[in-house]
């Protein structure tokens, strides 16, 4: 149980440092919207930059769980901001949002970075054997 409350504050603190608004302090202002309980500052996240941050979220639990490296996390964390850079880039050159081949193309890193993810944090890149059935002994004639 301890270990879903401490992937969910990671996830909190990624994304409070990935997207909170410059201005994050709380400000008193007066105000219909304020009254009716708007948000003052809110993010809208689209599905490219949700799965960019659930993949952060899986390589900090990996990470603490002990199944990364933190090379291994730092080397995944650098191909997500390149991933979460070309979102946005390809976005801004469109009028903000992604052409059908921007997204098929953004997709298919993070699927192969998703991937990554799996096999790093179960052993497959680092060599570590993945169990199976251990051979018997054979005794000696």
């Amino acid at each position: 149980m301890s270990s879903i409350s401490a992937f969910s504050s990671n996830i909190e603190a990624i994304f409070a440092a990935k997207y909170a608004p410059a201005s994050a302090a709380p400000s008193s202002t007066s105000g219909s919207a304020a009254s009716a309980g708007t948000p003052q500052d809110t993010v809208t996240i689209n599905h490219p930059e949700a799965r960019e941050l659930l993949q952060l979220g899986r390589v900090a639990y990996n990470e603490q769980a002990g199944n990364l490296t933190s090379a291994q996390g730092a080397q995944l964390d650098t191909q997500i901001e390149q991933t979460q850079a070309t979102i946005k880039s390809d976005a801004q050159a469109n009028g903000g949002t992604l052409t059908a081949a921007d997204a098929q193309s953004v997709s298919q890193l993070q699927n192969a970075i998703s991937s990554q993810i799996y096999s790093q944090a179960n052993g497959a890149a680092t060599g570590t054997p993945s169990p199976g059935i251990p051979t018997p002994a054979v005794p000696a004639v």
